[in-house]
């Protein structure tokens, strides 16, 4: 699936407004990306205003995919479908966010 990326915050929150609908796996995984990318930038914005320092990109983007990969892995009573199976393989969650069996 080719998506039309937004080039401009505007379009990104529009873009998650239509992305964004319910409670699975994927959704809460959108709208905690996006918590999590905004704050991941105020923080190194943040760092490089008051403490001089600098992290490249790489060390920016992986602090903000283990923030949200630590939220999620805190998530309970998910539905355990194949998406959401195939979704916590790729961001390597444990299997215990799904209902108890």
């Amino acid at each position: 699936m080719v998506l039309d990326m937004p080039s401009n915050f505007i379009e990104v929150l529009g873009w998650y407004g239509v992305q964004v609908k319910g409670k699975s796996l994927r959704c809460m995984s959108l709208m905690c990306s996006l918590t999590a990318a905004v704050y991941g930038l105020w923080r190194e914005r943040i760092c490089r205003i008051f403490q001089g320092k600098a992290m490249g990109h790489d060390q920016v983007m992986k602090g903000i995919a283990d923030g949200l990969r630590d939220f999620l892995s805190t998530r309970r009573n998910i539905k355990q479908s194949l998406k959401n199976q195939d979704l916590c393989r790729q961001w390597g969650l444990p299997n215990r966010i799904f209902f108890p069996v």
